[in-house]
């Protein structure tokens, strides 16, 4: 069995674990330092696993349930860690960002995701995906049609524009505001602003680009960022 799972973080963490063994590992009070301890001691118990990912954000997770990554998927795999008695009694496992073990925000998993997996005992081994740059790019390439490369090529310099006119704009704005002791010129620059954000939208909601970002997407959700394989303890 094969699970995806986006995982959000605010603090370069990552973790998986059975919130009824791992329950408020970070209470008010307690030094960020205190609680990375806490986990090594959840880890080395089998009740956790965590990563340091080095920076905060959004994170793509397979996870594999007594099964093998496929074979496409194994070149790209960098063992990284291994519990080899990792307990998941209930059978909720949460895959998520620190924040959702931390005191009383435990319960919902904001940032990731619960998994039901059958109660036991499994061997864990987790894996960073290494990628060549721009990696999802050159299969989007040579998967799409010319017009969606076309599309999505136009759509990201479309947002270049609107930020540049952006500035141009609330600058100019302001500069001619102040000379001609108005705010005409500064409700002038929101009006084009506002005008070229819509062109942009529109232009996203539109073919060929509203398929080429659906394309995209799911090329992205085929190529995890981390990969944790979970086999079955007797």
């Amino acid at each position: 069995m094969r699970e995806i799972v986006e995982a959000w973080t605010d603090v370069a963490t990552l973790v998986a674990g059975d919130p009824s063994l791992v329950s408020g590992l970070y209470g008010k009070g307690v030094r960020y330092k205190q609680y990375l301890a806490a986990l090594e001691r959840a880890v080395a118990l089998g009740h956790f696993w965590y990563v340091d990912t080095g920076a905060d954000g959004q994170y793509l997770f397979h996870v594999f349930i007594d099964e093998d990554p496929p074979r496409e998927l194994q070149p790209m795999l960098q063992p990284l860690s291994t519990v080899p008695d990792f307990k998941v009694p209930t059978g909720r496992l949460l895959v998520t960002g620190a924040e959702d073990f931390m005191g009383d925000t435990r319960h919902d998993a904001p940032m990731g995701r619960a998994l039901q997996v059958t109660p036991g005992r499994y061997a864990l081994t987790a894996y960073e995906c290494d990628y060549e740059e721009d990696f999802s790019d050159k299969i989007f390439a040579g998967v799409a049609t010319p017009a969606q490369q076309a599309a999505r090529d136009f759509g990201g310099r479309i947002q270049q524009y609107c930020m540049l006119l952006t500035v141009l704009a609330l600058v100019g704005g302001c500069v001619a505001s102040r000379r001609m002791h108005a705010w005409t010129p500064i409700l002038l620059g929101l009006g084009v602003v506002v005008a070229g954000w819509a062109a942009q939208s529109a232009y996203c909601r539109r073919e060929p680009y509203a398929s080429a970002e659906r394309l995209f997407r799911e090329i992205e959700t085929q190529w995890p960022s981390y990969v944790l394989v979970l086999k079955s303890l007797p």
